[in-house]
């Protein structure tokens, strides 16, 4: 795993094209050193470093020269945690299993890094599995109201969904197919495109029902109930049609795959995160 740096304000990319775009900003950072130019800022920022240098191996033998391997244990600098084999404080390390810290955060402590306000949650839990109902807790309540009342319930809903980066699970490697993060299995799998379609679409109409429920118990705003239930009925109109009409779900799914792609690279982070960059080429070369 690695990171690289701003060598003008220290904020932490795991991908050198975001760092690119942040030192291509046209509201530059702060520079924390005038003594330098802004081609030495930028040459330093996109330096590679690696996370696990900062991990160090502890030789229990006081004779290097004659040592046995069975001496040899590998110390997490962060835990402390020891290990007598490297593969296993590998996974240690890439699992973020060190206390609750995050990566960053765990970087921040060996090498005093300032991070502003850019600290990359690697934690598994933040990410919802596609097997499991979205997180929709950033939707409030006027929101579902408009949603509901708008023309564009679907993709509304979908767009306000991924504003969550919870939700953030789904990656399309091409037009057949793409992966998926499932909870049940705590891993990516592999899905056909045209499924991955077919169950968001389910997904947002379940909560498009649940907006509609919701509402009918606490009108607020007192909306219309002929209103509300013409809504409702325009809501299960376009899901049949979307079941039913190639050409309906063909144009729909072109508006999913624009909407899921926009927020692909955010989602490719997720899964280095949760696994790694090796692991993420390797599946995409599938």
């Amino acid at each position: 795993m690695f990171y690289y740096q701003c060598k003008r304000c220290n904020y932490i990319s795991k991908q050198k094209i975001d760092m690119k775009r942040h030192l291509d900003r046209k509201k530059k950072c702060i520079m924390s050193d005038n003594n330098k130019n802004d081609i030495d800022f930028i040459q330093q920022s996109l330096i590679k470093h690696y996370i696990k240098d900062e991990f160090k191996c502890i030789i229990k033998s006081k004779d290097e020269d004659n040592m046995d391997i069975e001496n040899i244990e590998y110390k997490c600098s962060i835990c402390n945690k020891i290990y007598h084999n490297k593969s296993n404080l590998n996974k240690h390390i890439k699992k973020n299993l060190c206390s609750d810290k995050p990566v960053v955060q765990q970087i921040n402590n060996i090498q005093n890094i300032g991070v502003q306000n850019n600290i990359i949650n690697i934690n598994i839990n933040s990410l919802r599995g596609f097997d499991e109902d979205w997180n929709i807790s950033n939707i409030t309540k006027d929101m579902r109201e408009k949603i509901l009342l708008s023309d564009k319930k679907f993709t509304n809903t979908l767009e306000n969904i991924f504003k969550n980066d919870e939700n953030l699970n789904i990656i399309l490697k091409d037009k057949m197919t793409g992966l998926v993060y499932k909870i049940k299995n705590n891993e990516y799998e592999a899905m056909t495109v045209k499924e991955i379609f077919e169950e968001t679409m389910y997904k947002i109409y379940k909560h498009l029902k649940d907006f509609f429920e919701e509402i009918i118990k606490d009108n607020k705003n007192d909306i219309r109930m002929n209103i509300l239930d013409n809504e409702i009925k325009e809501i299960d109109k376009k899901y049949d049609k979307y079941i039913n009409s190639l050409i309906i779900s063909n144009d729909v799914n072109k508006c999913l795959s624009s909407i899921i792609d926009d927020k692909k690279n955010d989602a490719i982070q997720k899964f280095i995160k949760i696994t790694s960059e090796d692991e993420y080429i390797n599946a995409i070369d599938y």
